[in-house]
């Protein structure tokens, strides 16, 4: 029998001045009458509030110095993957409510997923979005969104299909239904919420929490994204290098010395 993966909101602080461990502090976030047996039960929680200060300033005031927040799986052997936090989008409740387990099959494939079931606007809204991405065939923006999961697989199989097969082997739909998989939908979504990282709340004599904003395309261990940085012309302007952004960014697996203590 599979083991149960165990689902934490977690709090850090980052030290950018550290020659080791950059990611201190790590703790897990105990919120009165709230427990997480989820990915879905955090990710209704924390959409819930606008921003990172709005459920920062929620939560108890031990944990105020935290820096950033993260949702931590342990996968095992005493490590851990990351995930982003989803902020300001009270609508995917309504996507997380309609959530069901069941087998999919798609390009002949069976996979078994946390399906949609429900037909709200919010969902339809979003699926134009990809819908068009696919219709112009937008490959460079698929390979950074979707990077690492297998709903990429699927986009490049359909446009590498033979476009005279009289029986096409993966259709839109086909690929309607398996974005549908709560896995794909928030990978879009986390791709989206940190294309634009704004207001770093981090420890640093020389950066304010608030800048005037300028947008800078940095890659990142999986893709692209639009970091904010402060006034480039100001030549003591520090700013995180591209691995230390991904991290923050929190997804996927990190480095063990990432996986801090627990508390």
């Amino acid at each position: 029998m599979a083991k149960r993966k165990q689902y934490d909101l977690v709090g850090y602080v980052y030290d950018r001045y550290s020659k080791d461990n950059k990611f201190k502090e790590e703790e897990i976030l105990k919120i009165p009458g709230i427990l997480f047996d989820s990915l879905e039960d955090i990710d209704k929680f924390t959409a819930s509030f606008p921003s990172f200060y709005e459920l920062s300033n929620s939560l108890d005031d031990k944990y105020q110095k935290k820096t950033n927040f993260s949702i931590r799986i342990a996968v095992n052997n005493g490590r851990y993957s990351y995930r982003s936090v989803i902020y300001n989008n009270p609508s995917l409740s309504e996507v997380i409510d309609k959530l069901k387990e069941d087998t999919i099959t798609v390009a002949g494939k069976k996979r078994t997923v946390k399906l949609y079931t429900g037909s709200s606007t919010y969902f339809k809204d979003v699926w134009k979005t990809v819908e068009k991405k696919i219709l112009e065939e937008d490959r460079d923006w698929f390979s950074q969104v979707f990077s690492g999961n297998w709903y990429l697989t699927l986009i490049n199989q359909y446009f590498n299909r033979d476009r005279f097969e009289s029986t096409p082997s993966i259709t839109i739909l086909d690929l309607e239904r398996a974005f549908k998989d709560y896995g794909v939908l928030r990978k879009y979504l986390t791709f989206k919420e940190n294309s634009v990282v704004s207001n770093l709340n981090v420890p640093s004599s020389n950066i304010p929490v608030e800048t005037t904003i300028d947008k800078k395309e940095v890659k990142t261990g999986n893709y692209t994204d639009d970091i904010v940085l402060g006034d480039e012309e100001d030549d003591k302007e520090e700013f995180f290098d591209e691995k230390e952004i991904g991290m923050m960014a929190g997804d996927g697996d990190v480095p063990y010395k990432f996986t801090g203590r627990k508390i």
